[in-house]
């Protein structure tokens, strides 16, 4: 399945964004915490960095309040040259991520970066407002759309523009950049 999405840099702090949303009348419908690991057979990063990370799988443990969620992830992010248009996702539960990484390990994966993160997640206009405190990065806001398998490049661009909108209407001091990919801007962050 198409997914859509946005992911903007926040430069107010948590403690100040949890304020603005709350003077908003906003509340926190949930949270959560993330450890994802990439790996991949190839960690050539004198390539494009999308290349080695469409290759790669992700061993994702989410802690939640009530319970741990174990998945072994493959995205496959569809660009227009720099323009993430949007992402295909497969999703796999596995229980036990230290043997998987063994395996994987086995078939010549290498760990290419880990990015972990705590979120709060608010709800507006029928969406989830995902922050994250990245570690090494610092607060994101994810904004997948409920609008899936778009027809064309154009009902995307049309899309992010409504959840960047969306994300400006909260009186934050976000970034303009729309796809901020977490593990690639570590990946440039320590590579660079």
């Amino acid at each position: 399945m198409k997914e859509i999405e946005i992911t903007v840099k926040v430069f107010d702090s948590v403690e100040k964004t949890k304020d603005i949303l709350a003077r908003q009348g906003l509340k926190i419908v949930d949270t959560y915490s993330t450890k994802d690991i990439y790996l991949s057979q190839d960690t050539n990063l004198s390539q494009s960095i999308e290349s080695v990370l469409n290759k790669s799988v992700i061993l994702r443990q989410i802690i939640t309040h009530s319970k741990v969620i174990k998945k072994i992830v493959h995205k496959n992010k569809v660009y227009d040259g720099d323009t993430l248009l949007y992402e295909d996702k497969i999703n796999l539960n596995c229980e036990d991520l230290e043997n998987a990484k063994l395996l994987f390990e086995a078939l010549g994966f290498k760990e290419l970066v880990i990015v972990q993160y705590d979120s709060f997640v608010y709800q507006k206009e029928g969406l989830e407002l995902s922050f994250q405190n990245v570690k090494d990065l610092g607060l994101l806001l994810e904004i997948e759309s409920d609008k899936k398998n778009p027809e064309s490049e154009e009902d995307v661009m049309q899309e992010k523009r409504r959840l960047y909108n969306l994300a400006k209407s909260l009186s934050l001091n976000i970034g303009d950049e729309l796809n901020i990919k977490k593990a690639k801007a570590l990946i440039k962050k320590r590579h660079h």
